[in-house]
């Protein structure tokens, strides 16, 4: 068992959970498969590595593949927020709005949902927020 199989085993892993998902943002506490929530955030952190120049184990071509084949996403707050607003994607579809309760079991969208409001609000006065108009 070397680093090479490991890689191209998680890489596998990675493309089922987007097959299933629609996207590649595992989230950290991903219970299904805690070895890949692990492998994703390894391999932001060896891509943070490499862009500083220094020693990284994420070679060109497994970076190119995934970015190429899974639309890989290397700023982790970047992930977090897409992985947010997909859960939100997701409350929308099965309830028909946005209005995520303060009572919804994961404690983490409402939270996030108020949050964006709040920076919205910022935005639209002009005011200093995490918002942009993307």
């Amino acid at each position: 068992w070397n680093h090479a199989s490991q890689w191209s085993e998680r890489f596998q892993e990675l493309a089922i959970f987007r097959q299933h998902h629609g996207h590649c943002l595992v989230p950290y506490d991903f219970p299904e498969n805690q070895q890949l929530a692990q492998w994703v955030k390894r391999q932001r952190y060896q891509h943070k590595l490499k862009q500083m120049g220094r020693h990284s184990t994420l070679t060109d071509e497994r970076e190119a593949a995934l970015v190429e084949a899974m639309g890989f996403t290397w700023d982790s707050h970047k992930a977090a927020w897409e992985e947010r607003f997909h859960f939100l994607c997701d409350f929308y579809e099965r309830q028909g709005h946005s209005n995520v309760p303060s009572s919804f079991p994961d404690k983490t969208l409402p939270i996030w949902v108020k949050c964006q409001r709040r920076q919205y609000k910022l935005y639209a006065k002009g005011e200093q927020s995490t918002m942009t108009a993307e």
